[in-house]
C-alpha cells in the first residue's frame, strides 16, 4: 500500500521510506496485476491506491462496493452476477475499461468521483443495462470509447429538462461538452436507439421501423420519412425489382437493414443508393438466379455500425485486390460479424478472401457450417481485434488457423471445434503461413485469452491437449521433416527461413508473393533466386507474384522439376521466358498476367523459344496483359490441347498466332473450358483456331479488331456459327460478342459459314 503522511519531519518520512522499500513484495504499485473470480475475492481485496490491471470475473460476484483503489490502467469487468456497478472510490483509468457480458446488470451508476478515462473503454453486450450515468463525471478524457450490443440501452426519445442520464445521453453529454478528446461510438443497442452519437435525441417523430414483407406491403409502403429507423425486407416476393422500388423511397437507413427469406440476387441499386448507419443482415435467402447474390453494392462502405450476419445465404466476396469490391473496404464491424452455412464461398477455389482490410470486430467472429471455405487468409494483414468470442466450427475444409496471427485481442472466449477431417484438419504446428493449435496456446501464453476460455477440439470433437503443445507466431513452428508441404512465402523472413530449414526438398505448391503483389511483401529479388537451392521438385503449382526486379525465368523454371501449374503474375520486368522452353505438357494452369514485358517467342532477333514448345495444359490457358508485341505463329506453333479455358485478354500489341501467308502458327484441337479473347485491339482474325473440334465451354469475344465476314486471309466472326452447326461448340454454351466499339453481336444475326481454312 502506498500511504502519504503529511506534517511528520523528515527523519519520520525517511523511515517510512526505508520501510516500504523493505516491504515492497507486500505493497501494490504500478506493476501489480490481479483477477477476482467470486465475491469473496472482492470482499478481501484490501489493495488501495494505484494499481495496473485488474480482472473481475465470475457469477457470484454480486458487488463491488468494498473495493478500495482509486485508479487503474486496466479494469475488467465480465461475466459477473451484478446488477448495480458501483466504483464510489475509482478516480481515472488510464489505459482499458471493458463492461463486458454482464447478463444480470441493469445500471453503471454513481462512480462520483470518476474524473479521468482514458485509453479503449468498451461497454458491450449487457443485455438488461440502461443506465450509463456514471459516464456523466467524467471530466476529462481521451481515447476510443463504445457502448455497442447493450440490447435494452437508449430507446431514443427527446432530451428533457437538460436531463442527460437516460440512456445514450451520457455519451452525448461527453461529446457535446468536449469533455473526451477521440472517438466515441453506439451500435447496435435498442432496437429504437441512435447509431450515431450526433443523432441521439434526434430521432425525430415518423423515423419508424418498418417490415416489408411482400409486393402488397412494398405498394402501401409509404414512410413519412426518408430516413427510417430499421427495415426488414422478408419473403419470396421480395427480388430485385422490389429492392430498386425501396430505394426510391428510402435514403438512409438508422438501424440495421435484414434480408429475410428473399430471391434477391444483387445489392447494387440498394446500398449503393440508401445510406446505411447500422447493421447488415442476410439471413435465409435464396437468389433467384440459383447462384448467389452479388454483394457489390457494399464496395464503398468502410464500417459496419452494427451487426454484420450472413447466415444460410449464398453471397459472393469479391476482391481483386483494388479494395472496391464487396466488402473488400470495411476495416471494422462494431457489432457481431456472423458467416453461417455460407455454401457459395470457397467453391472457386478460392478461400474467405472477401476481407482484406479487416482489422477490428467489436463483438463475436463466428465462421461456422461453411462447407466450402478452407482458410481465412486474408485477415492475416489486418485483424488484431475481436471484442467478443471467437467461433470457428463445422467448416469441413478448414485445415489451419491461417489468417488469424495477427490478432492481438480477444475480449470473449475462443471455441474451434469439428472442423477439417481426419486427414486434413487443424495441425498442432502447421507450417508457414498455416499455423496448428500451437498459435491458440500462443495467445493463452500472451494473455490474449485465459486458458478457461479456450475450447479446442479436432474434426471429430475431441479435445486438443494444449498442455503439451508448444506456443508458435505464425511462422514455421517445428524443423521440416521431409514430408512434402505447401508453402506461401509472403515476407523476406518467411523465404529465408524456408530457405535455410533444411535440404533441396520436393514441395506440393509453392507461393512467392513479392512486393508488387497484393501482399506488398519485402522480398527481394537476391532472395528470390535462392528458392532453386532448396526446391527440386513442385507436385503441385508454382504461383510466382510480384517480383518487381525479376527479368528471366531462365535459371528457376529450368531448375525446378514443375510437375503440375505454373503462374507467373505482376512481374513488370519479366522479359526472359526461355526458362519454360523445356516444357512440352502443364499438368495444371498455365497463367501469366500483367507481366507487360514478356516475351512469349519467335520474336524478331530473339532466339528463344519460351512457352513455345508446349503441347498440352491440363489446367487453364491465360495470357493477359502483356503489352509487347512479341506475341505471334510462333508463340504456341505445337500447342495441340487445353483441358480448361483458353485465354488471351488485355495484350494491346498483338494481332495474330497464326499466319496465313507463312501458313504456321496455332494449331489448337480442343478447349475444354470456354475460349476468351478480350480487349486485345489489334488482334484481327479467329485463323488460329480453325483446327478446333472441341470447345467445352463457353466463347466470349470482345474488344478486338475481328471482322464479322471471314475474307481469304482470315476468319471472322461467322465460323463461331459453322462451330455450333458442326456441333464443335456445345448448343447450351453461352457466347458473347462484342465488337471494339461496345456493340453487341448476335451470334445468329451472323452470316451463314463453312468454316474457315487456309488458302492454297
Amino acid at each position: 500500500m502506498k500511504v502519504i503522511l503529511r506534517n511528520l519531519t523528515s527523519i519520520c518520512l525517511l523511515f517510512v521510506m526505508l520501510f516500504a522499500i523493505g516491504c515492497k513484495d507486500d505493497d501494490i504499485d504500478s506493476g501489480d496485476n490481479y483477477t477476482l473470480t467470486t465475491q469473496t475475492d472482492v470482499d478481501n481485496f484490501t489493495s488501495g491506491g494505484s494499481i495496473q490491471s485488474l480482472v473481475i470475473s465470475g457469477e457470484d460476484i454480486l458487488d463491488l462496493s468494498p473495493l478500495k483503489f482509486t485508479s487503474i490502467g486496466t479494469l475488467i469487468i465480465k461475466g459477473t452476477g451484478i446488477q448495480k456497478l458501483d466504483l464510489s472510490n475509482l478516480t481515472s483509468v488510464a489505459e482499458v475499461l471493458t463492461i463486458e457480458g454482464n447478463a444480470k446488470l441493469k445500471a453503471i451508476s454513481g462512480w462520483q468521483n470518476l474524473k479521468t478515462l482514458n485509453g479503449t473503454i468498451l461497454i458491450n453486450n449487457n443485455p438488461l443495462l440502461t443506465d450509463i450515468s456514471a459516464l456523466l463525471n467524467v471530466e476529462r478524457g481521451s481515447g476510443k470509447l463504445s457502448v455497442i450490443n447493450n440490447e435494452s440501452l437508449g430507446k431514443d426519445k427527446p432530451l428533457e429538462n437538460n436531463d442527460y442520464s437516460y440512456g445514450l445521453f451520457p455519451l452525448k453529454y461527453l461529446k457535446d461538452n468536449n469533455l473526451f478528446e477521440g472517438t466515441i461510438r453506439c451500435s447496435n443497442n435498442h432496437s429504437g436507439s441512435a447509431q450515431l452519437v450526433d443523432n441521439i435525441g434526434k430521432l425525430e417523430e415518423g423515423i419508424l421501423s418498418y417490415v416489408i414483407d411482400s409486393k402488397e406491403a412494398l405498394k402501401n409502403f409509404t414512410p413519412g420519412n426518408t430516413i427510417v429507423n430499421n427495415l426488414t425486407l422478408k419473403g419470396t416476393e421480395i427480388t430485385d425489382t422490389e429492392l430498386l422500388l425501396v430505394s426510391e423511397k428510402v435514403k438512409e437507413i438508422r438501424g440495421t437493414v435484414t434480408f429475410e427469406e428473399t430471391k434477391i440476387t444483387t445489392t447494387q441499386g440498394f446500398f449503393n443508393v440508401i445510406k446505411i448507419n447500422g447493421g447488415i443482415v442476410f439471413r435465409n435467402n435464396t437468389p433467384a438466379n440459383g447462384d448467389a447474390i452479388d454483394s457489390n453494392g457494399i464496395r464503398y462502405y468502410k464500417r459496419v455500425n452494427g451487426d454484420l450476419i450472413i447466415e444460410n445465404t449464398p453471397i459472393k466476396m469479391w476482391n481483386t485486390g483494388s479494395n472496391q469490391d464487396s466488402f473488400s473496404g470495411i476495416t471494422e464491424v462494431a457489432g457481431d460479424f456472423r458467416l453461417i452455412n455460407n455454401s457459395y464461398m470457397g467453391t472457386r477455389g478460392d478461400e474467405l478472401n472477401g476481407f482484406p482490410l479487416l482489422a477490428s470486430v467489436g463483438g463475436d467472429l463466428e465462421i461456422s457450417g461453411n462447407p466450402n471455405i478452407s482458410n481465412m487468409d486474408t485477415y492475416s494483414m489486418s485483424l488484431k481485434s475481436i471484442g467478443g468470442d471467437l467461433i470457428i466450427r463445422n467448416n469441413a475444409k478448414v485445415n489451419s488457423l491461417a489468417g488469424y496471427e495477427s490478432v492481438k485481442s480477444i475480449g470473449g472466449s475462443v471455441l474451434i471445434e469439428k472442423n477439417g477431417t481426419s486427414v486434413s484438419g487443424i495441425p498442432d504446428y502447421g507450417m508457414t503461413g498455416r499455423p496448428g493449435w500451437c498459435m491458440v496456446k500462443a495467445w493463452i501464453e500472451k494473455g490474449i485469452v485465459d486458458v478457461s476460455q479456450v475450447t479446442a477440439k479436432d474434426y471429430a470433437g475431441n479435445i486438443v491437449d494444449l498442455s503439451i503443445i508448444d506456443a508458435c507466431d505464425g511462422m514455421n513452428p517445428v524443423p521440416d521433416d521431409g514430408t512434402p508441404k505447401s508453402w506461401t512465402l509472403a515476407s523476406q523472413k518467411e523465404l529465408l527461413a524456408f530457405v535455410n530449414g533444411g535440404a533441396k526438398t520436393t514441395v506440393i505448391d509453392l507461393t512467392i508473393l513479392g512486393p508488387n503483389s497484393e501482399a506488398a511483401s519485402d522480398i527481394t529479388l537476391e532472395a528470390f533466386n535462392l528458392i532453386t537451392s532448396r526446391v527440386a521438385t513442385v507436385t503441385g503449382t508454382i504461383t510466382v507474384d510480384g517480383i518487381n526486379d525479376w527479368n528471366t525465368t531462365s535459371g528457376f523454371f529450368d531448375q525446378i522439376n514443375c510437375q503440375g501449374g505454373i503462374v507467373i503474375r505482376n512481374c513488370p520486368n519479366l522479359e526472359n521466358m526461355n526458362g519454360l522452353e523445356g516444357y512440352t505438357e502443364i499438368h495444371g494452369d498455365f497463367i501469366v498476367e500483367n507481366c507487360p514485358k514478356a516475351i512469349t517467342g519467335g520474336a524478331a532477333g530473339w532466339a528463344g523459344h519460351s512457352f513455345s514448345n508446349l503441347v498440352k495444359v491440363d489446367g487453364n490457358f491465360r495470357v493477359i496483359g502483356l503489352h509487347d508485341k512479341f506475341i505471334s505463329e510462333n508463340t504456341l506453333p505445337n500447342l495441340k490441347e487445353v483441358g480448361g479455358d483458353f485465354e488471351f485478354s488485355d495484350c494491346t500489341n498483338f494481332w495474330q498466332l497464326y499466319n496465313s501467308d507463312a501458313k504456321k502458327g496455332l494449331t489448337l484441337e480442343r478447349i475444354g473450358g470456354s475460349l476468351i479473347l478480350k480487349n486485345n485491339p489489334s488482334f484481327w482474325s479467329l485463323s488460329p483456331f480453325y483446327t478446333l473440334t472441341e470447345i467445352g465451354g463457353d466463347i466470349i469475344i470482345k474488344g478486338n479488331d475481328i471482322p464479322t465476314n471471314s475474307e481469304e486471309w482470315r476468319a471472322g466472326l461467322d465460323i463461331i456459327k459453322y462451330w455450333l452447326k458442326q456441333g464443335i461448340v456445345k448448343s447450351t454454351a453461352t457466347i458473347s460478342l462484342e465488337r471494339k466499339d461496345g456493340s453487341i453481336i448476335d451470334v445468329n444475326s451472323l452470316p451463314d459459314s463453312n468454316g474457315w481454312t487456309p488458302a492454297n
